[in-house]
C-alpha cells in the first residue's frame, strides 16, 4: 500500500483507469459469458427438438405400420450429428420401437413418457411425442452430449478475454496519452518545484500547456514564483547593501582607528616637540647667563698669554689648558643655546657631501677615532645629491652628534655606515617624524651597536636623557641638539632600531633646485684701528670686549645701554658698534640699530650675544647689521666679524 501511495499521479491515474476498466470487463465478460451459455443451450434444445420433429414425422409412416427397421433407418441420419449420442422411437406404450447409438456404450435407460428436455452434466435428453393426424402414435427419444456448448463457451471465454486484453491495452494506451495530457502540466509543476527547492532560483518557470485548470494552476504557481522572486531579489539587494554599508562601517570604524592611532601619535609628537622646546628654552637662558660668565674665561687667557714673556712657558701652559677647558664648556653651551632654538639660523646654500667630508677629515673626528679605535668607518656618498639650505658651523654639529652617538653605541667591534643619498617621495613618509613627499638629500648615519629599546626609542631626544652614566661620556644633549637644529634647517628625522642589532638615524633635508653652494672665504688678518663702540649692559662684557679689541689695535669706547649709545654717539663718530641684543626691557639692540640709522644710514653694527639667533637678530641682519657673534668669542671669531665688515 505504501508503494502505490508512493507512485506518480500519472501512474496512480492510470492504475485506476486500468484496473477499473479490468474490472468492468470481467464484469461484463461474465454476464456475457453466462447469458452465453444459456443461449448455447437454448440453441442446443431448439436444435435437438427440430432435428426430433424431423424424425417423427419422418417415422410416423413406419410408426402406422409397425416397420422398426424403418425407424432405424431414419435414425441413422442422425450420423450427421456427431454430438447425439444416441436415440430411440418409442411406442406409445414407451416400448422400444427403433433405436441408434453413435457407439454400443449408450445404454440409455426408457425415460418415463414425459415431454421435455433435462440437461445433466455430461448430456442433454429430449422427449418429444410424434403425432399423426391428431393421433399419439409414439415417441421420439434424443440424447446429446455437451461438446458444443464447451466448444461454444471456451470460444466465448477466449473471445472475450481476448476482448478484455485488447481493451485493457487500448485503455492503458488511452490513459497514457489522456493522462499525458494532464500529468504533463502537473509533472512540469512538480519538477519545477523540486528544481527550485533544490537551487533556490526562483527564476524558473513551469510550462503552461493548456488553457484548462491546470493551465490556470501553472499561472497562479509561476505567478508565486514571480512574487518570491521579486521578493528574494528584494532581500538579496537590502543583503547586498547590508553587507556595502557593514563593509563601509568597517572602512569608517578602521579609517577611525587608523587616525585616532595617527592624532595620537601627532599629540605625541606634539608633545614631545613641546616638551623639547620647553627643555630648550629652559636650556638656552641658562646658557646666555652661562655665556655671559664664560666670556672672560675664554678671552682672557689669550690676552694673557700674549703679555706673557718668552720663558713663562708653564704659566702659557696652564693658560692654555684654561682656554681649551672654557672653549669645551662654550661648546657645550653652544650646545644649550642651539636647544633653545632661540630663532632661525642663518641658512645658505650648502653642500652636504662637502661638510661631511670636512668632518671626517677634520681633527676632532681623527681624535674619536684614536679614542674609539674598534669602530671601522664605511662612507657611501651619493652623487648629484644639489644643494640644500643650511648652516656649515649647525650641520657639522649635527653631522658630529650623530656620529660621536654611534661610536659610543658600540663597545664591541663594530661597522659605522656614513651614507648620503637622493631619495624622491611620492607620498608621506611616517617615521618619527612625518617626511613629507618631495626631493630629499638624505644622511644616513647607522651602527651595529647595541641598539634602542622601544620603551625609551620616543625619549632619546629629549635634553638630558640618555642610557649611558651621567659624567663618563657626553651631557645627554647630543640627540636633543640634532634635534632641535633639524627642526631650524628644516629637515626630518626618522629613527630605527633593534635591540642588539644596532640603530640607524635617517636625515632628511630638502633639496634646492638650482642654486649654487657658497663657501665662506676667511679674512686674513683680525687687526685694526678704527674707533669701535661696544654696548653691553653688562659691566664684565664691555671691559672683556674693551681688552679683547684693544689688543687687535682698536680705539674702544663703551655704553651700558641702547639710549647711552645714542648719546654718546650724538657727539662723536665711531666706525663700528658691537652691540649686545638683551639690554633695556623695551629697547633691545634691534631698536638701538633703528635708531642708529635713522641718525646715521651709514652707521656699521654687528650683533654679539650669548642668545642663539633668534627672530630679533634675523630682523637686524635683514635690516642692515654686518654679522652676528656668538658670547662667549675668542679673539680671532670677534676680530673676524670685524674685518668682513670693514673689508
Amino acid at each position: 500500500m505504501r508503494t502505490l501511495r508512493n507512485l506518480s499521479l500519472s501512474r496512480k491515474l492510470t492504475l485506476i483507469v486500468v484496473t477499473t476498466t479490468v474490472l468492468s470487463m470481467f464484469a461484463a465478460a461474465t454476464a456475457i459469458i453466462h447469458f452465453e451459455g444459456k443461449a448455447i443451450r437454448a440453441g442446443m434444445v431448439s436444435e435437438l427438438e427440430t432435428t426430433a420433429d424431423l424424425l417423427g414425422a419422418n417415422a410416423a409412416v413406419a410408426f402406422r405400420f409397425d416397420i422398426p427397421n424403418d425407424g432405424e433407418v431414419i435414425l441413422r441420419s442422425l450420423r450427421a450429428k456427431p454430438q447425439v449420442i444416441g436415440a430411440c422411437f418409442l411406442r406409445p406404450d414407451g416400448s422400444l420401437f427403433s433405436r441408434y447409438t453413435r457407439d454400443e456404450a449408450w445404454s440409455e435407460e426408457p425415460p418415463e413418457l414425459i415431454p421435455g428436455h433435462k440437461f445433466s452434466e455430461t448430456n442433454l435428453t429430449l422427449l418429444q411425442t410424434i403425432e399423426h393426424d391428431g393421433d399419439l402414435i409414439g415417441f421420439v427419444h434424443l440424447q446429446s452430449d455437451l461438446s458444443i456448448l464447451a466448444e461454444k463457451r471456451q470460444t466465448a471465454v477466449a473471445t472475450t478475454l481476448l476482448s478484455i486484453f485488447t481493451f485493457a491495452t487500448v485503455a492503458v494506451l488511452a490513459c497514457y496519452y489522456l493522462f499525458g495530457i494532464i500529468a504533463r502540466p502537473i509533472n512540469s509543476l512538480v519538477r519545477t518545484a523540486n528544481e527550485v527547492s533544490e537551487t533556490q532560483n526562483y527564476a524558473l518557470r513551469a510550462q503552461r500547456f493548456n488553457d484548462d485548470d491546470l493551465g490556470l494552476l501553472t499561472d497562479r504557481f509561476n505567478n508565486m514564483l514571480e512574487r518570491i522572486q521579486r521578493r528574494e531579489d528584494k532581500l538579496q539587494e537590502i543583503q547586498i547593501e547590508l553587507k556595502t554599508r557593514v563593509g563601509e562601517l568597517a572602512a569608517e570604524k578602521q579609517e577611525v582607528e587608523l587616525a585616532r592611532g595617527r592624532e595620537l601619535e601627532l599629540l605625541e609628537k606634539l608633545a614631545r616637540s613641546h616638551r623639547l622646546e620647553s627643555l630648550g628654552i629652559l636650556a638656552g637662558g641658562v646658557a646666555h647667563d652661562l655665556n655671559n660668565i664664560l666670556g672672560p674665561l675664554v678671552s682672557y687667557p689669550e690676552i694673557i698669554a700674549k703679555k706673557l714673556p718668552p720663558e713663562a712657558r708653564e704659566i702659557r701652559g696652564l693658560l692654555t689648558r684654561v682656554s681649551d677647558s672654557a672653549r669645551k664648556a662654550a661648546g657645550v653651551i653652544r650646545n644649550l643655546l642651539a636647544l633653545g632654538r632661540r630663532g632661525n639660523i642663518n641658512l645658505s646654500p650648502v653642500d652636504l657631501n662637502l661638510i661631511l667630508g670636512d668632518y671626517l677629515e677634520s681633527f676632532d673626528f681623527q681624535a674619536l677615532q684614536q679614542r674609539v679605535t674598534h669602530v671601522k668607518l664605511r662612507q657611501e656618498l651619493g652623487s648629484d645629491l644639489g644643494a640644500i639650505s643650511a648652516s656649515s658651523h649647525h650641520l657639522t654639529q649635527v653631522i658630529m652628534n650623530l656620529v660621536i652617538n654611534a661610536h659610543e653605541a658600540m663597545s664591541d667591534p663594530g661597522d659605522l655606515l656614513v651614507q648620503t643619498q637622493l631619495v624622491h617621495l611620492a607620498e608621506p613618509f611616517a617615521g618619527y617624524q612625518t617626511v613629507e613627499p618631495g626631493r630629499y638629500a638624505r644622511l644616513r648615519v647607522k651602527d651595529n651597536g647595541h641598539g634602542i629599546s622601544p620603551g625609551i626609542l620616543g625619549h632619546i631626544f629629549e635634553p638630558f636623557f640618555t642610557e649611558k652614566q651621567m659624567g663618563t661620556s657626553g651631557s645627554g644633549l647630543g640627540l636633543a641638539v640634532v634635534y632641535g637644529l633639524m627642526q631650524d634647517l628644516g629637515g626630518r628625522i626618522d629613527v630605527h632600531s633593534t635591540k642588539g642589532e644596532g640603530a640607524c638615524f635617517d636625515l632628511y633635508f630638502p633639496c634646492l633646485q638650482d642654486l649654487p653652494v657658497i663657501d665662506d672665504v676667511a679674512s686674513p688678518s683680525i687687526v685694526g684701528q678704527q674707533r669701535i663702540l661696544v654696548v653691553d649692559d653688562l659691566r664684565v662684557q664691555r671691559e672683556l670686549a674693551s681688552i679683547v679689541l684693544e689688543s687687535l689695535g682698536y680705539t674702544v669706547e663703551s655704553a651700558e645701554n641702547g639710549h647711552q649709545a645714542l648719546e654718546i654717539l650724538d657727539r662723536h663718530t665711531f666706525d663700528l658698534v658691537i652691540l649686545d641684543m638683551i639690554m633695556e626691557e623695551n629697547f633691545d639692540g634691534l631698536d638701538t640699530y633703528r635708531e642708529i640709522i635713522i641718525r646715521n644710514p651709514h652707521q656699521k653694527c654687528i650683533i654679539a650675544s650669548g642668545y642663539a639667533e633668534n627672530d630679533r637678530v634675523k630682523q637686524a641682519l635683514l635690516a642692515g647689521v654686518g654679522g652676528y657673534v656668538a658670547k662667549p668669542y675668542t679673539i680671532d671669531v670677534i676680530g673676524t666679524a670685524i674685518r668682513k665688515v670693514f673689508d
